[in-house]
């Protein structure tokens, strides 16, 4: 048996501040801020109910021109760092027994499958 609350989170797509995330491309708010006033990335569930797939993909886009990526919430400061993180993420979850997923990862061809999405793209503004 699965114990879940059926549309968890609702409430919050229902409230006003839902429209402060609304799609505006690189002006749009794509993260929470909590009461604390820590920012945090929308859950996965919001993203998927605020924007479509093409907005979600123009926003990962916009984040790659601005060259800002997070590993488990860490902002990486460049690109070195970034692959930096990732050793660690992966160190700690095969140390926590999720894997390392290694052989199915090869860098060069995330980074060829990246040149090509904004190489297509920018295709499509011309």
């Amino acid at each position: 048996k699965i114990f879940t609350s059926a549309g968890i989170g609702s409430g919050y797509i229902d409230s006003v501040k839902s429209n402060d995330h609304k799609f505006k491309n690189e002006n749009t708010k794509d993260y929470y801020q909590t009461r604390e006033n820590y920012k945090i990335q929308n859950p996965i569930y919001y993203r998927n109910y605020l924007y479509t797939e093409e907005e979600r993909e123009t926003l990962w886009l916009n984040k790659l021109d601005k060259n800002e990526r997070y590993v488990n919430g860490i902002k990486a400061e460049n690109e070195e760092h970034y692959y930096k993180l990732l050793d660690i993420a992966r160190t700690e979850n095969s140390r926590l027994g999720y894997g390392n997923n290694i052989q199915d990862w090869n860098r060069k061809v995330y980074e060829r499958q990246l040149r090509n999405i904004k190489f297509h793209e920018k295709i499509k503004i011309k």
